[in-house]
């Protein structure tokens, strides 16, 4: 499920500790270190950790994305939350996926990086990312 949270890289503590009231649990996962190669701990198996993964600042994906990701579990089943700072924020990102992202990834693939529309492609991508990091941010 998808919730829209003020200040969400704060506030989903209280919904993890409500869903914890409920009889839920924080779902465990793999450790991975930066590179996403599996963490070993001592005794030579993978090491697993809460399975939240805080986006924001300087965690925020290249464009600027931020979101709160988190799986529960209950009786054996698995239950995914995603916390977005709005609507707004979710319909931003949406419509920069698609006229941005989407395109630049297939000139990427194609190994196109120097025609016009790549730069037009680049110049876009980093006007985004200030507007995420900067405007949009304070009109959530």
């Amino acid at each position: 499920g998808t919730i829209f949270l003020p200040d969400a890289d704060k506030n989903y503590v209280k919904v993890v500790k409500a869903m914890q009231k409920k009889g839920y649990r924080i779902a465990k996962t793999y450790a991975e270190d930066k590179n996403g190669n599996i963490i070993l701990g001592k005794d030579g198996l993978p090491k697993m950790v809460d399975d939240i993964d805080i986006r924001f600042a300087e965690n925020a994906v290249p464009s600027g994305y931020e979101d709160v990701q988190m799986r529960f579990e209950k009786n054996g089943h698995l239950y995914e939350l995603l916390f977005l700072p709005g609507p707004n924020y979710a319909a931003i990102k949406n419509k920069e996926h698609a006229l941005v992202f989407e395109n630049f990834r297939k000139y990427e693939a194609a190994k196109i990086t120097d025609d016009d529309g790549a730069k037009q492609i680049r110049c876009f991508k980093s006007f985004s990312n200030y507007f995420l990091k900067r405007r949009f941010r304070k009109s959530r």
